[in-house]
């Protein structure tokens, strides 16, 4: 996708990932350097293995919707430092080598209807004044930060905010 859009008159508007198990390469990350739609065929059934890095520029969205992102060495989802804003909705996000999701400095990023468990670190990470909004009665996050100083929710910083929006709740 990066290749097809380098010309700037190819860039694809949406990516649709049939059911299945698709792999990354490396286990780590596939890089996501452009604005994109990426839309699973249902999150049960389609599974990346590996996570999701979002580089582009600050004014960009990546869409990821309708898939499970699983077992990732890294991030399982990773805005890079005033990247482009990540907007996830119907997407599961398990067994992350590092934080489920992080966020770095970028404000316009939404989870909805997002289950986020099992990371060896934090469920969600924002930092560096970042902004994550939460909606959705189907959202979970738990079971996550397996060492001291990790948690569920971690806005690291007083710049950083997580915002929960009604009726989500933290327990």
């Amino acid at each position: 996708l990066n290749e097809m859009a380098c010309d700037g008159k190819n860039v694809p508007l949406s990516l649709f990932i049939a059911n299945g198990v698709h792999e990354g390469p490396d286990g780590y990350y596939i890089e996501i350097n452009i604005p994109i739609s990426i839309i699973g065929e249902s999150r049960e059934h389609c599974i990346v293995i590996g996570g999701l890095k979002m580089n582009g520029k600050k004014e960009d969205d990546v869409n990821v919707s309708n898939l499970t992102l699983r077992d990732s060495k890294g991030n399982g989802v990773y805005g890079v430092y005033n990247g482009a804003s990540i907007h996830l909705d119907n997407v599961s996000v398990e067994n992350s080598g590092r934080s489920g999701v992080c966020v770095n400095g970028s404000k316009r990023n939404t989870m909805k209807n997002c289950n986020v468990s099992h990371s060896k670190y934090s469920g969600l990470w924002v930092g560096y004044g970042g902004l994550m909004t939460i909606d959705g009665n189907a959202t979970t996050i738990h079971h996550n930060g397996t060492r001291d100083g990790d948690y569920g929710l971690h806005a690291s910083g007083s710049s950083s905010s997580i915002h929960l929006v009604s009726p989500l709740t933290k327990e």
